[in-house]
């Protein structure tokens, strides 16, 4: 849980530990203040060659959108999207892809024909990391952003900004654009 030793296990950067989680992102509430402390932090330690790993559940915690996102699909979008748009790698425990919460499991085969379903959502975002080269390989760089909303940087030309917060919200990236309560946009710039 303490940043400090997890940048230690990761010796020179590509010496010792790849891909230790960062629990402390785990566990920081969904706040842009809570979560941009986090990453800036994690960017500031880690060695220059080390590579980030970042997930929001596992199997000795209880499903982020449970956890994190008070079971609220909006919320959930957004952690999403904050997840898979970080500098590292990105883990999806087994049933985060449906957003599922934490219950017994069910039949999620019904999402694979939804357009609109957190699978079809999570699938798409995937599709977009591994086909820009700034998500795959960029720096991360915050980007000012008013209170609740967490944007950065991605590489050259991709900005992500995530509204955090249950109010709406206004940012002047590639010009003004209004995010939603829990919306989150992917934007080439």
């Amino acid at each position: 849980m303490d940043l400090d030793r997890l940048a230690g296990f990761y010796g020179s950067g590509a010496d010792q530990l790849h891909l230790a989680f960062n629990f402390p992102s785990v566990f920081a509430p969904l706040e842009s203040d809570a979560l941009r402390n986090v990453v800036e932090r994690t960017e500031e330690l880690l060695p220059e060659r080390a590579w980030p790993a970042w997930t929001l559940s596992n199997h000795d915690i209880v499903r982020f959108p449970t956890r994190m996102c008070a079971n609220d699909e909006r919320k959930a979008r957004a952690a999403l999207l904050a997840l898979l748009t970080q500098r590292g790698t990105p883990v999806l425990y087994q049933g985060d892809e449906l957003a599922m919460p934490q219950v017994e499991v069910s039949p999620v085969a019904a999402q694979r024909r939804d357009p609109d379903s957190f699978l079809s959502r999570c699938r798409e975002l995937i599709a977009r990391r591994r086909s820009s080269h700034d998500l795959l390989a960029g720096t991360y760089q915050t980007v000012p952003s008013p209170p609740g909303v967490w944007a950065y940087r991605r590489g050259e030309g991709t900005v992500v900004a995530v509204n955090l917060s249950k109010e709406p919200a206004e940012i002047d990236i590639d010009g003004k654009r209004r995010l939603a309560p829990w919306e989150g946009v992917l934007l080439d710039v």
